[in-house]
């Protein structure tokens, strides 16, 4: 009970003194009426009665709470701050009544009555010419509630006749009911929420008010103001009736009605105010003299009602901490499901109901400012603060703009983490996650069972639930709506059992791209707020659903439904507070904060606590973040180790390259991050026929950084010391791009390999002396902007191949020079470029890998045939993105990739300095040796 010990003490003394009052007030009439004909004074002993019961009435006056006796003009407004406790508002000053003293002077007794402890309504008697005074004090009743209780009072207004002119300030409260087509259907929802409230939140603890604030969460007091009764509610079918209904059974409810009853209009036939039950009566007709409070002034109703509503919006329900208590922190097992409650009477499940069914995949709908990203934010910590790493795995996928779940960088739990997400990446997480569902049916189909549960328990292992976790999921279907469903229909339909869900998040239920009978795969539905006019046409929920969700406040409630949607069994409540470190509201050192949950997490995984794999879209990748390349940056594994590596599928961290074998000499080239979870792009030049690589784009400088990245990136798979490179770099060393690819040659040089470095004037000589080369190493030719490099155009002729000279070198070179491991590359900025010394299409048989950026409809169709490289912008929405075809396996086996940058800042101009950073900063270990 939210009583305090001394408001219980106020109470019963002020019902001891009224008694005494009343019965002092009796005799001093009686003795007035005989001593004003008999004697001139009052008797001594009277005198001094009345005196003493004045002045303990004036004692317990002063007792009254102070937000209920303070005038509205007064300066205790100017401070005040709410805290939500109900406390104050169980009985109310409804004014004062005016007592004559023996001595003619006028004292006044307050008229203290239950208001939120009233077992009925609140009926306030008034005449035509008393109208004023009983909305005077409907007003004053509905302001110092909405002071009082900013985030726990809801407000529904009656005002028929007038059209709002009663409550004019009834748009600034900080909440109020949305009104129905009518007064009976309004009245209605009341009443259907009396019964609900009874039923699944008050239940056997007597009543409303005598719940904790953290059971009340969720729900609200609320005021229920009706004027003009009886004259307007005449006509209405049941209104009287559930009216009633409201008077009687609504204060167990918290739902308390204070009407106006004009005794001046006749009460409709039948009718008897005897049926309101346990009413509290306040007369407030002119002759009683009811003395009530000015009313405040319209700066002090904005000002208390800014107030409010600043409140309100930070009012939430349970502390985290309630929710997720660290004395059970990973304790729980996901074998059957994984649960955690996000406020009061509300919880996210997946696997197992507790009831009946299982609860496949969920779907949260909420409007901007609703609260949907902390809601998120209460889920995931409240999972991964009950589940271990072992028990539960995440994918966090944040929209196009989306960066709220960088926060979870450091979340051991979290397998992957992508903020501002682009379709084609979206797609690609999901298909891994598909993946994953397949892979582990293959595992059950191994042990004869067919569920995650079955399997844990035949086999005693532990596999972890998934949790996909997509926010603004419409994304998936953008560019590519078919691509998406392929990837998101099998995990709807399979996913339970395989203990892979998905958790879709949006503005609203239906998004373009998802199919009608794939929505109804989800059983759980969760609504934050939503724009009125679209709730009606939603069917995530049937009507009891739409009505709640209609009434629910603009930020931070939540109804819930684990049952597809289905009456009886929705759950509404306000989400937990759980606030941001640079938060002010969560800044006392009392409540958790988001980071601080997130911490207490990785530090009790400890030092071994696993880190997610990181995407960005609006970020480059750098050869860094490629996991093999940092671990054997210096020197490869061994020929043997390697070749076990490279056969492993990607999400084992290999390289799903099974022809990758010792004899075939194969060179690794680290192109860049593949457009999915966890794969980097290769290629590999093994020997045999055109294994040489052509590459090709505008863009000389981000052509000349993959090349310096698969340079630093080469020790991973070749020794240094077995390694033959010569770069001839013809492009100036002062334009974009110039002198990167030398610098990592330089790199290499520094740790074994032998490498000849040559400009556009020594191009002859260095070519022909790889040519010529006779040792074991395996040789790599870089030929960067060759249509700069005279001696190689000059001896080109097109109609014919001379049989001498340095053109006939290099095509001996790029015919049989791969056969003996003596592999070329060709970097040039375009088809045209290329054709100033070789036919593209003749001569580029002898070059079955090609790189290219996003190039023209024509060039497109010389080096593949079709138009796959005009795509390359639309398909990757990235500006670092080209593709890699491996003509052996064709042009529809095309990789999309985002090539590595010396930097994470996208926007950052590729230099030699910048590759100098990265190779001092990632890979120190070498001692690097530049110009």
């Amino acid at each position: 009970m939210n009583s305090t010990p001394a408001s219980a003490t106020l109470r019963a003394e002020l019902t001891k003194t009224t008694q005494t009052v009343h019965t002092l007030e009796e005799t001093i009439r009686q003795q007035l009426g005989y001593l004003q004909g008999a004697v001139p004074l009052l008797p001594a002993e009277l005198q001094q009665r009345f005196t003493a019961e004045e002045a303990r009435v004036n004692e317990l006056y002063a007792l009254i709470p102070a937000p209920l006796r303070a005038p509205w003009q007064s300066d205790f407004w100017q401070s005040f701050e709410a805290d939500g406790d109900p406390t104050p508002l169980e009985y109310y000053l409804f004014g004062q009544l005016p007592i004559p003293m023996p001595d003619r002077r006028m004292a006044c007794r307050p008229v203290y009555q239950p208001l939120l402890r009233a077992e009925g309504a609140i009926i306030l008697l008034t005449d035509d010419s008393s109208l004023d005074r009983s909305r005077a004090l409907q007003r004053d009743i509905v302001l110092r509630t909405a002071t009082l209780l900013p985030g726990s009072s809801t407000f529904t207004l009656f005002d028929p006749k007038g059209l709002g002119a009663t409550f004019p300030f009834e748009a600034n409260l900080p909440r109020t009911r949305k009104a129905g087509s009518s007064i009976g259907e309004t009245l209605t929802t009341i009443t259907q929420d009396i019964q609900r409230i009874n039923q699944r939140v008050v239940g056997g603890a007597g009543r409303f008010l005598d719940l904790t604030k953290e059971a009340r969460s969720g729900e609200s007091f609320e005021i229920i103001a009706v004027v003009d009764f009886p004259s307007a509610y005449e006509r209405e079918p049941r209104a009287l009736e559930l009216l009633t209904r409201i008077g009687v059974s609504g204060p167990r409810a918290g739902r308390h009605l204070i009407l106006e009853y004009n005794t001046s209009s006749p009460l409709p036939r039948d009718f008897d105010m005897k049926a309101f039950e346990n009413a509290v009566v306040i007369d407030c007709r002119a002759e009683k003299g009811l003395q009530i409070a000015d009313f405040a002034t319209h700066e002090v109703i904005e000002r208390l009602l800014d107030q409010a509503e600043t409140h309100q919006r930070l009012q939430s329900s349970n502390s985290f901490n309630a929710l997720a208590p660290l004395e059970k922190m990973m304790s729980a097992s996901s074998a059957e499901r994984i649960e955690t409650p996000v406020g009061e009477r509300l919880n996210i499940l997946f696997g197992k109901h507790h009831s009946s069914g299982e609860v496949a995949h969920g779907v949260i709908a909420g409007q901007v400012g609703s609260g949907k990203s902390h809601l998120l934010h209460v889920i995931i910590s409240g999972l991964t603060s009950r589940y271990s790493p072992e028990e539960l795995k995440l994918y966090l996928l944040d929209a196009k703009h989306g960066v709220e779940f960088k926060v979870y960088k450091d979340l051991p739990h979290a397998e992957v983490v992508s903020l501002r997400t682009r379709p084609a990446i979206a797609r690609k997480i999901l298909a891994d996650f598909h993946a994953e569902m397949k892979r582990r049916y293959e595992l059950f189909k191994d042990e004869n069972v067919n569920n995650l549960a079955a399997w844990r328990s035949k086999t005693g292992k532990v596999l972890p639930r998934m949790l996909l976790i997509i926010d603004e999921y419409q994304l998936i279907f953008e560019g590519d709506a078919a691509a998406g469903m392929d990837e998101l229909g099998p995990i709807l339909r399979m996913g339970r059992a395989a203990g892979t869900h998905l958790l879709l998040c949006a503005q609203r239920f239906d998004v373009e791209g998802m199919r009608s009978s794939n929505f109804n795969e989800i059983h759980l539905r969760a609504s934050l707020s939503l724009a009125q006019d679209y709730i009606q046409t939603i069917s995530a929920f049937g009507t009891e659903g739409k009505r709640l969700i209609r009434d629910l406040a603009a930020s931070g409630e939540l109804v819930i439904n684990a049952q597809s949607g289905r009456d009886g069994d929705n759950h509404r409540g306000a989400v937990a507070r759980l606030a941001r470190r640079d938060d002010y509201a969560g800044a006392n050192g009392e409540q958790p904060t988001l980071e601080s949950v997130i911490e207490s997490i990785v530090s009790h995984v400890g030092p071994q606590a696993s880190r997610p794999i990181m995407l960005d879209g609006t970020m480059a990748s750098t050869l860094a973040d490629n996991a093999f390349v940092m671990q054997h940056r210096v020197a490869p594994p061994s020929a043997e180790e390697l070749q076990r590596i490279a056969a492993l599928p990607l999400r084992d961290g290999g390289f799903e390259e099974r022809m990758w074998t010792p004899s075939g000499k194969p060179i690794g080239l680290w192109l860049g991050r593949n457009f999915d979870v966890r794969s980097h792009a290769l290629c590999t030049l093994r020997r045999g026929r055109g294994q040489n690589m052509l590459m090709v784009g505008s863009r000389t400088e981000l052509r000349a950084t993959m090349l310096a990245n698969m340079l630093v990136g080469l020790p991973a798979t070749v020794a240094p010391q077995e390694l033959d490179l010569t770069v001839i770099d013809a492009l100036d060393p002062y334009l974009p791009g110039g002198g990167i690819v030398n610098t990592a040659a330089e790199y290499l040089r520094s740790l074994g390999a032998q490498v000849t470095l040559a400009d556009a004037s020594q191009a002859e000589a260095a070519l022909t002396a790889f040519a010529d080369a006779t040792h074991s190493r395996q040789g790599l030719l870089i030929l960067c902007e060759p249509d700069r490099i005279d001696a190689l155009v000059d001896g080109y002729d097109p109609y014919g191949a001379p049989e001498s000279g340095l053109w006939a070198t290099w095509r001996d070179l790029v015919r049989r020079g791969s056969d003996r491991s003596r592999h070329v590359i060709v970097s040039a900025e375009s088809v045209t470029a290329l054709q100033s010394f070789m036919n593209p299409s003749r001569d580029g048989r002898d070059f079955i890998h090609r790189v290219v950026q996003q190039l023209s409809a024509d060039d497109s169709m010389t080096l593949f045939s079709s138009l796959a490289a005009t795509q390359i912008e639309e398909m990757t929405e990235h500006p670092l993105a080209a593709m890699y075809v491996d003509l052996v396996k064709g042009e529809r086996a095309r990789n999309l990739f985002s090539s590595y940058a010396f930097d994470h800042d996208i926007s950052r101009e590729q230099t030699r300095e910048q590759l100098q950073v990265l190779l001092a900063t990632a890979f120190g270990e070498a001692t690097v040796v530049t110009e």
